[in-house]
């Protein structure tokens, strides 16, 4: 059975998405989201991270990976994520001394957190929080995922606990090695740019004369030069525009240009 590298351990979200987008791949955990991405490249196996929440947007370790490194995009899964606090001594939240969280997990439940007035410890994945649970005997809870704490002996204090009960995130399957099809749909690139006056300007307004529509666009520091920058964009190119041509802009445009991939929609 081939892998799929996903954020680990049992029961994670990544770990979710992964069964229910290759069912047929064995899942093969990783500690944290770099070395997910670090093992795709290693084995050439797929892979899958999240992309973006609803509510806090795009995951930074996935994206700062991805615009640097040499991986593809080529799917991409939805999945609805629902927050549980859990403990393994506490019997109610006022108990609570402390709270075990992932570092996204955390920002969607701020609200939550906010008003139990504990101390936070963050971890790489939901798995981690709940096993730490194990290793500290205080009165600790942590957030974790249904999947990962069904069957274990913790008990369930509260359940949503998210920011916002829809609270949805876009997995991505990674690969590398992969030519990028150019086809229609949405189409994620990485680019820079010279710093000169209007030079974004300049290359977004092509492309509402080819009818294409700019889903996202963020830049993220360049980790090598103090100053610069790299953007993701998402492009809906519809059936009918040219989509070498779509791509022609940027290449004309911009110091550097990478197609991370494009989806069908």
């Amino acid at each position: 059975m081939e892998a799929i590298h996903c954020l680990g351990g049992a029961g994670t979200f990544s770990h979710q998405a992964a069964l229910a987008y290759a069912p047929d791949r064995m899942p093969v955990f990783s500690p944290n989201l770099e070395e997910v991405i670090k093992s795709v490249r290693r084995s050439g196996a797929f892979g899958i991270v999240p992309l973006e929440n609803s509510t806090t947007g795009l995951i930074r370790p996935v994206i700062d990976s991805l615009l640097l490194g040499d991986c593809q995009i080529v799917g991409d899964y939805k999945l609805q994520i629902d927050h549980m606090l859990v403990s393994l001594n506490c019997m109610s939240v006022e108990d609570i001394e402390m709270v075990y969280v992932q570092r996204e997990a955390h920002d969607q439940c701020k609200s939550f957190l906010a008003r139990m007035k504990v101390p936070v410890i963050l971890t790489d994945s939901t798995a981690l929080a709940l096993k730490s649970l194990s290793d500290n005997p205080v009165l600790c809870a942590a957030i974790t995922t249904e999947h990962c704490y069904r069957g274990g002996s913790y008990r369930l204090l509260e359940k949503n606990i998210q920011n916002y009960q829809v609270n949805q995130t876009r997995f991505v399957t990674i690969a590398r090695g992969r030519a990028v099809e150019l086809t229609h749909g949405v189409c994620m690139l990485t680019f820079e740019l010279n710093h000169t006056v209007g030079a974004l300007s300049n290359l977004l307004a092509p492309l509402a004369l080819l009818n294409v529509n700019i889903l996202a666009i963020h830049s993220r520091p360049h980790p090598y030069k103090l100053g610069e920058y790299r953007f993701y964009i998402e492009l809906d190119i519809p059936n009918g525009s040219d989509v070498q041509e779509v791509v022609g802009v940027f290449e004309e445009n911009c110091v550097d240009t990478k197609i991370l991939g494009c989806l069908k929609k």
